[in-house]
Parts: structure tokens; C-alpha cells; sequence
């Protein structure tokens, strides 16, 4: 809550939702590894972990710049998502349904044909541990909604009921 007198500086590696107060005087910047964001009084969403491919921007309402090295500066609009694909260098814009990418923060996650590769990813991240799938099982779509509020175990017997999955445990991994 203590920023510098010209600018209000955060790094970010990971995923985090912002409510940024507007002030003119002193603008907010979200640092990720490959993007710089500039707010401007606003509700976003930023997902840049340095492993992913990946990263993206997801504005609820109010503006954002983002400005990735060498390339142009992208305003975004209300339910735009920005990706950013460090493989190829190359940036997109498309209007999304931002409750995919912001229901975490409200306790349960809402997905459409999700790869489970992706899905045990968002869910190891969440939860904290490591969940594993062979290829074949990763390839599978799943669309729903999962209650992050309850109990890892609870959420996997929910998604082994709606797709041919079996869920062991083996030491440290699922």
C-alpha cells in the first residue's frame, strides 16, 4: 500500500486479480516476466508463470496498456484477453467470457472444453501439489464447474465421475 511518489510498481510471477484505485498522478505497472501492464483504475487478471508459454491478460472493466518488449503497446477493452506466446513472439486479442479466467478468486473455477492437462495444472497450482496424467488422459476435454472450496480429493472424485479417470495416490504426487 506504500508505493514511490511517481509510479506503483508490482512483479508478478504467477497468477494474481488486481482492483487498481485510479490515480492519474501515480500510475500502477504489473511487471511479468515478458510484460509490463499499465492500469489505469481497473479490474484485471494476470496469469505469467515463467514455465508456462503463455501469458495472459484478462480485463474485467476500466483500461490496461500492455507493453511486451519489441512489440506494439495493446489497449485493452473489457472482456478482452491478451496472450502473449514467448514460443513464437507473437501477441492475440479476443473477447472472452472473463469468468473463465477470474471464478478462482470466488472459490471455484468454471471451465469449457479444457484440455485435463490444463485443468491438473490450474488444480496443482491451486491446491499445491503435484497431479500428474499420462497423454492419453491429458487429451481429454472436460467443460464445468469445480468448488475450490472443498477438499482436493472431493474435486477429483467430482471430475472422475464425469470422465473416464481413475485417481490414485502415490507419494508426494497424484
Amino acid at each position: 500500500s506504500n508505493f514511490g511518489r511517481g509510479e506503483r510498481n508490482v512483479e508478478l510471477d504467477g497468477e494474481a486479480y488486481f482492483e487498481v484505485a485510479k490515480n492519474k498522478d501515480i500510475p500502477f505497472y504489473v511487471h511479468t516476466e515478458m510484460n509490463k501492464v499499465k492500469v489505469v483504475g481497473t479490474s484485471f487478471n494476470v496469469c505469467a508463470y515463467p514455465e508456462d508459454d503463455q501469458q495472459q491478460i484478462v480485463l474485467v472493466r476500466g483500461k490496461v496498456e500492455v507493453h511486451a518488449s519489441k512489440l506494439p503497446v495493446e489497449v485493452l477493452a473489457p472482456n478482452q484477453m491478451y496472450e502473449y506466446d514467448k514460443q513464437t513472439d507473437k501477441t492475440t486479442i479476443k473477447n472472452v467470457d472473463i469468468t473463465d479466467y477470474t471464478s478462482w478468486k470466488n472459490g471455484y473455477y468454471r471451465f469449457k472444453s479444457q484440455q485435463l492437462s490444463d485443468l491438473f495444472k490450474r488444480l496443482s497450482r491451486y491446491y499445491a501439489v503435484q497431479i500428474v496424467c499420462n497423454e492419453k488422459v491429458g487429451s481429454l476435454k472436460c467443460s464445468g464447474k469445480l468448488d475450490l472450496t472443498e477438499h482436493l480429493d472431493d474435486v477429483l472424485r467430482n471430475l472422475s465421475d464425469a470422465a473416464p479417470i481413475k485417481v490414485e495416490h502415490h507419494r508426494e504426487q497424484i
